[in-house]
């Protein structure tokens, strides 16, 4: 791991939650890609061993976690040298270690509506854009900038918002970003309105009539 810390294999899960995902700059995308939940309409963006070589538009690093990484200072100040975090979801963090405060890292939050789907839908869209357009505002304000973005368990809005940004501003499908950041975190469970505002997404910024992924919503 990053820390350089010697880690027995029994404990090594448990170790790499202090750790947050490394989203951008690129990595090497898995021959193999994992398995995920969602059928999705073109199987090689997922299954075929064909890799597409991606290009980053945006300046600064990019990092997924959770609660426990945001509260995590050596990981934020040390490892990662974190500049500002988002926090999204139907929760709050409301303060950062003092450490962290004083290296001037900004903390925003974003309150993201109940997933359930129905009269929600329309918010949550735009929850879903706003919090894509504050990552992208902050991440190329400077060549240094760090963002993580996170959420209480780090596996339902904030990947929501990695894969979003991916979509509008790496100009990935939504089955390629899906599948890149569940490569990243296999514990990904994003629900499945969010998923079909992920779908909308796609569909306006490709001026498509179908999404990439079924997302298993009904409404």
């Amino acid at each position: 791991p990053r820390c350089l810390q010697r880690v027995n294999l029994s404990d090594f899960d448990d170790h790499m939650m202090q750790h947050s995902i490394e989203i951008l700059p690129w990595s090497k995308v898995a021959e193999k890609p994992l398995h995920c939940k969602y059928i999705c309409e073109d199987e090689s963006g997922l299954y075929g061993s064909k890799q597409r070589r991606f290009d980053q538009t945006s300046f600064g690093k990019l990092y997924l976690g959770s609660r426990f990484n945001v509260e995590n200072m050596n990981e934020c100040i040390v490892r990662t040298k974190t500049t500002h975090i988002l926090f999204c979801g139907d929760e709050e963090q409301r303060f950062l270690p003092d450490e962290m405060r004083q290296m001037n890292i900004k903390l925003h939050n974003i309150e993201f509506p109940d997933t359930k789907g129905g009269k929600n839908q329309a918010l949550l869209q735009r929850r879903l854009v706003q919090s894509i357009n504050w990552v992208h505002q902050n991440l190329t304000s400077r060549d240094d900038a760090v963002v993580l973005v996170s959420c209480v368990h780090g596996n339902r809005f904030s990947p929501a918002v990695i894969i979003g940004y991916l979509i509008l501003h790496e100009n990935l499908t939504l089955n390629e970003a899906y599948t890149y950041v569940k490569q990243r975190n296999p514990t990904l469970n994003i629900h499945p309105s969010l998923m079909h505002e992920l779908g909308v997404l796609e569909m306006k910024a490709t001026d498509s009539h179908s999404p990439t992924m079924r997302t298993g919503y009904s409404g």
